[in-house]
């Protein structure tokens, strides 16, 4: 995207007519990397400005199951679609949130993708991440040795 007013230009990301992103752009390249499981067709739009792409994806299935565990499921940080310079960068859901350390590297970590094209979290070495969630807090009811619980989270680190 190419914005003659700014060298930071604004994208927004919509995903089926909603809004999954708003980054702000500080490289002259950037890459979307999107994927779903969710079969059928999909607009994926790129919007800067008064200018829009619109780029249809038809996704098929696959004739095998690769969907995640969500029986119990309390933190599912999936960094697919996001990226550092995302307005929605700090992850969050209904009740949890993650928090990053001060000094946290934006500029070498945080969503990244592989060879693969996948998606990942990097967080390098000296930095770390919280999240608000204690799995063996809450009583009984939401004690995880008799209920069990699940967290699911991408990520990777490097120079440990």
């Amino acid at each position: 995207m190419y914005d003659p007013s700014t060298n930071f230009p604004v994208v927004n990301r919509y995903v089926d007519g909603v809004l999954v992103s708003v980054d702000t752009l500080q490289q002259p390249q950037s890459v979307w990397n999107y994927k779903s499981d969710d079969v059928g067709d999909h607009t994926l739009i790129l919007e800067c400005g008064n200018t829009q792409v619109t780029i249809i994806m038809t996704i098929t299935e696959l004739g095998i199951d690769v969907s995640p565990v969500t029986g119990g499921l309390e933190i599912d940080f999936n960094p697919s679609g996001i990226t550092n310079n995302s307005a929605n960068r700090i992850w969050s859901n209904d009740y949890y949130h993650m928090a990053v350390s001060n000094n946290f590297d934006w500029a070498n970590g945080g969503y990244k993708f592989d060879e693969n094209g996948d998606d990942y979290f990097l967080i390098k070495a000296g930095t770390f991440i919280t999240f608000d969630y204690e799995m063996f807090s809450g009583g009984i009811e939401r004690n995880p040795s008799v209920h069990g619980a699940e967290m699911k989270i991408v990520f990777m680190i490097e120079n440990v």
